[in-house]
């Protein structure tokens, strides 16, 4: 079976995308507006804090037949991955509402759990706020009473995932049209799963049901660099920017390497054989900006197609220490090196 998404095949990533499908929107960055008509809101947020170990967050409004109820507001279930010894499954939890669920993650069929916790949830809140609105009250006996579980995390690279999108305010139900699916096929009709519960149609990819969708950027990228996946691409995406600046300070360095070349054949010129020291000092300089520096542009090219080596590093140092360049090429530097860390790039070097 394929990866969720990406190049992401885990628990998380499939919950994520199976409550997309769904018609579950992100609103991890749209302050707590859940749009209307759907049956709820995904958010994220809490997922890069600590690797999800906490949980990503269902919101659904308390209302039922279209009436709201307002002192309750929105519940929030916090679905979190939890092993303690047994099978892995996710625990689906809200106090508020009196909901504490588990629904089994099954990696052969790891699409399905989204469906149960759709539609266990949309079953169940229509139910609770009509109970509610009839008086009903969940005491705070209850409420503190109910269990909490230690949850598990995902990859360090999923989380950087997650956290590169809220900062760019990239929703991942718009996933499909940023290229970040696997390729659509007609989903099923809703039907009774093999394991007795109601699972409804996902969209899935089986294998070999055809390449990936990359958006544009993606697609260069990988034309570019020879990137196999999406999260190669998205590394070379990094990448890109100080690749480019490191190789503009190697360049300034092989240029000051030209002009104390210049400066050797002007001191030749203008004072023959008196300055002997001065004109060997532009010429070994000369050369050994220009030799150095070549291989400081070569390192910045291998930068820029996520590849390891001593070359890279080269660049790095020849941007910081070069004179010409260094008030511009130190934080160039700087900023290569705090990005050639990146847990995504160090994932995805060659």
């Amino acid at each position: 079976m394929p990866a969720a998404f990406a190049t992401f095949d885990e628990a998380h990533a499939w919950l994520i995308r199976g409550m997309v499908e769904y018609g579950w929107p992100d609103v991890s960055t749209l302050g707590g507006h859940i749009p209307p008509g759907v049956p709820g809101g995904l958010n994220l947020a809490r997922l890069p804090e600590d690797n999800g170990q906490s949980g990503l967050v269902l919101e659904v409004p308390a209302q039922a037949g279209g009436r709201r109820l307002p002192e309750d507001g929105v519940y929030q279930f916090v679905v979190k991955l939890v092993s303690d010894g047994g099978p892995r499954r996710f625990v689906v939890r809200c106090p508020e509402a009196n909901f504490l669920q588990e629904f089994e993650h099954d990696p052969a069929q790891p699409d399905w759990t989204a469906g149960y916790i759709h539609q266990a949830i949309t079953d169940y809140v229509p139910q609770f706020v009509q109970w509610r609105m009839q008086g009903g009250e969940v005491s705070w006996a209850q409420r503190s009473g109910m269990p909490d579980f230690p949850g598990d995390p995902c990859s360090v690279a999923l989380s950087c995932f997650v956290q590169d999108r809220l900062r760019r305010n990239q929703r991942f139900d718009l996933g499909p049209a940023q290229g970040w699916w696997m390729q659509n096929v007609p989903p099923p009709p809703p039907g009774p799963s093999p394991k007795g519960g109601f699972h409804a149609g996902m969209v899935t990819t089986g294998k070999g049901a055809g390449p990936t969708f990359l958006s544009a950027d993606a697609r260069a990228a990988v034309a570019s660099a020879g990137a196999e996946d999406l999260g190669s691409a998205q590394a070379l995406a990094k990448v890109s920017g100080p690749g480019y600046a490191l190789s503009a300070m190697a360049g300034l360095g092989m240029f000051q390497g030209f002009l104390w070349f210049l400066n050797a054949i002007t001191t030749v010129a203008l004072f023959g054989g008196d300055r002997v020291g001065a004109t060997l000092f532009s010429v070994v300089l000369g050369m050994g900006l220009l030799a150095v520096g070549a291989g400081a542009f070569f390192g910045a090219n291998q930068y820029r197609k996520a590849r390891g080596g001593l070359a890279v590093y080269l660049s790095m140092a020849y941007a910081a220490l070069t004179p010409f360049c260094c008030l511009g090429g130190l934080p160039v530097a700087i900023w290569a090196a705090l990005v050639w860390r990146d847990p995504l790039v160090a994932s995805s070097r060659g």
